[in-house]
This record gives structure tokens, sequence and C-alpha cells, in this order.
């Protein structure tokens, strides 16, 4: 079995970094876009370093978004906030078994 690393802070999040994000109780109450979220795995593309930007710094870009979601992107790309982040790694098939065993509670 395959053991994952626990992280308990997101500071060495890197660009080309595979993400999983949960955007439960965020300000969106859509309910599409917060599960597409939270059942899909991104990479961060960019992380902006500006004063009015630190808000949502990690600029993510996601695949397969579904037609209905694509207002809610620029670009495929989402900023996210440090909290949203639940993991990252380098490597996206860890990204993937860390969202399944999340996903049924492993």
């Amino acid at each position: 079995m395959k053991h994952l690393k626990t992280f308990e802070n997101n500071t060495n999040i890197l660009v080309g970094d595979y993400v999983v994000c949960d955007e439960t109780g965020t300000m969106f109450n859509d309910s599409d876009i917060i599960d597409f979220i939270n059942n899909n795995v991104g990479r961060v593309v960019e992380i902006i370093k500006y004063q009015h930007q630190q808000e949502y710094p990690y600029m993510v870009k996601y695949a397969n978004i579904p037609h209905i979601l694509v207002g809610y992107f620029r670009s495929s790309i989402r900023g996210m906030a440090t909290n949203d982040i639940i993991y990252h790694s380098k490597n996206k098939e860890d990204a993937k078994t860390f969202l399944t065993a999340n996903k049924y509670k492993l």
C-alpha cells in the first residue's frame, strides 16, 4: 500500500506542483463548482506575490472543465488561497491517490 505524506503547512508549494483543493465553506455556494474543485487535481501554473493578490496567490489550472462551469475560470485557471490547498505533490499520481483516499475517507 502506498503511504501518503501529510503536510501541516503549504509553504513549499511551487509552480508545477499538482494540488488537491477544498472550496467547501468559501464564498461560492454553487455546489457544481465546489464539487468540481474538490474532486479534481489541478496544477499550479503561477504564484502571484503582489500585495493586492495575496488572498488568492496560487493560480491553478484544471483540465476537462464542464462547459457549465467555464465562467468560474480564466483560461482554465482559478485563483486559490493557501488554506484551500489541502495537498500538493510534484507527482500527479500521488495527488490522485490522495484525492481518492480523501473521497473514501481512507
